[in-house]
C-alpha cells in the first residue's frame, strides 16, 4: 500500500507510468489508478520478465517533469524495476512501489557478482548458481542493484 506522501504524489502527477508484473499486480495497479482523477495520461507497461524492461526505458525517455512511476509485483520484480528506473535517472520521490509477494528475493553474490532469484528469507542459506558458494542472505539491501547481499557461509573462518 502506498504511503500518504506517495498517494499524494500520484494525485498531483502530470503523467503516470504503470508497471505491473502478472495478473494480481495488474489488478492492484488498476485499482490504484481508479482512485485518481481521470484526466492523467497513463503509460501501461506489462513486462513478461525482468529482462523485458525496454518499454520502461522508452517510457522514461519520453516522460516529462511531474511523472510518477507506479510499480506493482513481487519483491524481486518491483526492486529490479526500481533499480532500472534509478539507473535511468528517476528519483526515489517519483517512484511508488507496491510489493504483492515477498517470498522470492534477488540475491547478489559478493564473491562473483552474480544476481540470482531465491525462494528464501533473510539469514537463510542459498547456493550461488554461478560460483557454487553457499551464501547467507544478509539483511543489507542494495537499491542500486535491487538485491540483497549474499556472502559465503563461514567467510571469516580460515580454510
Amino acid at each position: 500500500m502506498p504511503t500518504e506522501d506517495q498517494a499524494n504524489g500520484l494525485q498531483t502527477a502530470t503523467q503516470i507510468i504503470l508497471v505491473t508484473f502478472g495478473a494480481a499486480a495488474r489488478e492492484i495497479g488498476q485499482a490504484r489508478l481508479a482512485e485518481l482523477p481521470p484526466a492523467k495520461p497513463v503509460t501501461d507497461i506489462q513486462p513478461e520478465s525482468l529482462e523485458d524492461l525496454a518499454p520502461l526505458h522508452a517510457a522514461l525517455g519520453a516522460s516529462s517533469v511531474g511523472v510518477r512511476i507506479l510499480v506493482v509485483g513481487s519483491e524481486s520484480e518491483v526492486y529490479a524495476a526500481r533499480a532500472a528506473a534509478l539507473r535511468d535517472g528517476v528519483l526515489d520521490e517519483e517512484l511508488v512501489l507496491e510489493v504483492v509477494d515477498a517470498r522470492v528475493r534477488r540475491v547478489y553474490c559478493a564473491h562473483c557478482g552474480h544476481i540470482s532469484l531465491a525462494l528464501a528469507a533473510e539469514s537463510d542459506v542459498v547456493q550461488c548458481p554461478s560460483c557454487k558458494r553457499n551464501l547467507v542472505i544478509y539483511y543489507h539491501f542494495s537499491a542500486r542493484k535491487g538485491a540483497y547481499l549474499g556472502y559465503m557461509v563461514d567467510a571469516e573462518d580460515p580454510q
